[in-house]
């Protein structure tokens, strides 16, 4: 099964959707979870979509060195999600992402010796490379369980602090047993360039950088996005 996942507090429910059509246009995924803070989402979703509520979660101390930081806690659930999903494998996205040409193939990447598969930053300092950046990631949450990897990322995060806290930490504690894919599933400004990317990725920090996130709602991809009724991305997902 094809499966992807997106994470959001309550204050970026409404940039979850745009981005949820814009992959459902341009893949032929057959199931989303949106991890959230409540136990309904306050806009239609097609079946496709599960609601998971994981404002209760046990598995980050609300005390720990991470846990309030800029990005809020909602990221570092990626490091549990071996546990929170049944899958083997799925395809975890920011909410700033958005699709732009069919990515179907994303999901035959083999991940047999990896733990996870994705796009790598060129200018990280203080890690080795590669260091994947995690708006576009394939998770083998079949090995990451096998492994017991799972365990010693939720410690880390809990007792160590970590600028971005689950990329970082999942990126050290499995180096060499990691996936590099073309930068065309993840263009951002942390990346190597590429010409008419797939996936973009508003990841920027300033107004100078080609795709800050102080800039995403200029692009016509993200209104475009937002106001495509769901009959016109699938028929059969409202009759």
């Amino acid at each position: 099964m094809k499966s992807a996942v997106y994470m959001g507090t309550m204050n970026v429910y409404q940039d979850m959707t745009p981005s949820l059509k814009s992959l459902l246009m341009h893949s032929d995924v057959d199931k989303v979870y949106f991890l959230i803070e409540d136990n309904t989402f306050p806009e239609w979703l097609p079946p496709c979509v599960e609601i998971i509520n994981v404002s209760g979660q046990k598995f980050f101390d609300p005390s720990g060195p991470n846990y309030k930081s800029p990005w809020t806690y909602m990221p570092m659930m990626r490091a549990a999600l071996s546990k929170i999903i049944p899958d083997d494998k799925v395809l975890t996205l920011d909410y700033d992402v958005f699709f732009n040409d069919d990515v179907s193939e994303l999901w035959d990447i083999d991940l047999t010796d990896y733990y996870f598969a994705g796009v790598t930053e060129w200018k990280k300092k203080g890690f080795p490379q590669p260091y994947i950046n995690f708006g576009v990631v394939l998770l083998n949450l079949k090995k990451i369980r096998e492994d017991g990897m799972d365990d010693k990322f939720i410690l880390s995060l809990n007792t160590e602090y970590a600028f971005a806290n689950e990329q970082d930490v999942m990126n050290r504690l499995c180096h060499g047993h990691t996936k590099v894919i073309p930068s065309t599933y993840n263009m951002n400004d942390y990346v190597e360039p590429c010409d008419n990317p797939k996936v973009i990725h508003f990841a920027g920090i300033g107004e100078n950088f080609k795709w800050s996130r102080k800039r995403w709602q200029d692009f016509p991809i993200v209104n475009e996005c937002r106001n495509t009724p769901w009959e016109n991305i699938n028929p059969e997902f409202v009759h």
